[in-house]
């Protein structure tokens, strides 16, 4: 293979790796852009609706203590109202998670979930009843014996479905900072195939450069050695590399002949010089 293929061969390697590469790293910065849209509208989403509904658990609770410990009408009033819009953002989250959450372990946890605020909502319903009544006794014996369970229970499996959503966001966070760590690794690797295709390209240029100067001056050597007696130069020693000759003899062998042709002008000179300076006396 001559050079000039083999340095072809090596580019075309090269440009192609770098090809699988760029292939590589698209693929992977669209799977770390998939990643962060699954974290940023999915995952973190979730977690957020199911600590909504824990929050809005608790602020009922509150609601019922302070119902039972107050007389004011307009006390009450506001506690019902506040119920009452906690009952309705828990309900528009549970809706929202129902259209979102498709993995089997997360469905299972939702319908849980889901179950018990039924029941937490007939328990909710009574005791408000009995206070309307003003049975408060009555109230407060549902609230601690029946409802607060009911209630733990609800508070039980809205925490299941937090922690299973935060770790599905903790598994993709750590999947995303490995596919960062990759696709890191994939630039610097482009990088430095770049700098040595670059590197290798312009040595390559340089050495061309100064490789061809001695065939000019063979270029320039052979139309005067076409026209002289080469018979008694030496014979052109020719190396072999795989069966293909090179240029190392061809390169000596013309070397020899310019200083062989320079001492010959040379020599040249001088007899001309000695044969004017011999007809100069003989006159």
């Amino acid at each position: 293979m001559k050079t000039g293929q083999k340095w072809g061969l090596i580019f075309s390697v090269i440009i192609g790796l770098l090809l699988i590469l760029t292939s590589l790293s698209y693929m992977r910065v669209n799977q770390l852009a998939l990643d962060i849209d699954g974290i940023a509208n999915d995952r973190y989403p979730k977690i957020v609706l199911a600590h909504t509904i824990r929050d809005e658990l608790g602020e009922i609770t509150r609601n019922m203590r302070s119902i039972l410990l107050t007389t004011d009408a307009l006390a009450l009033k506001k506690e019902y109202a506040s119920i009452e819009e906690s009952n309705r953002i828990i309900g528009k989250s549970l809706e929202t998670l129902n259209q979102t959450v498709n993995s089997a372990r997360g469905r299972e946890l939702l319908h849980a979930t889901v179950n018990a605020r039924e029941e937490f909502l007939i328990m909710t319903s009574s005791f408000l009843s009995l206070v309307r009544e003003d049975k408060k006794e009555l109230a407060q014996e549902l609230l601690l014996n029946q409802l607060w369970p009911v209630q733990r229970d609800l508070t039980d499996d809205v925490n299941k479905l937090f922690k299973f959503q935060s770790g599905r966001m903790t598994a993709m966070a750590e999947e995303t900072a490995r596919q960062v760590a990759s696709t890191r690794l994939l630039i610097t690797i482009m990088i430095l195939a770049l700098t040595i295709c670059t590197v290798s390209a312009l040595l390559a240029y340089f050495s061309s450069r100064n490789f061809k100067h001695p065939f000019e001056d063979a270029a320039m050597l052979t139309p005067d050695a076409a026209d002289d007696d080469l018979k008694h130069m030496p014979t052109p020693e020719v190396h072999y590399d795989h069966g293909e000759k090179t240029a190392t003899g061809m390169l000596v062998y013309l070397d020899e002949y310019k200083k062989k042709k320079a001492a010959q002008t040379g020599q040249q000179t001088q007899e001309n010089r000695f044969s004017a300076a011999g007809a100069k006396t003989d006159e």
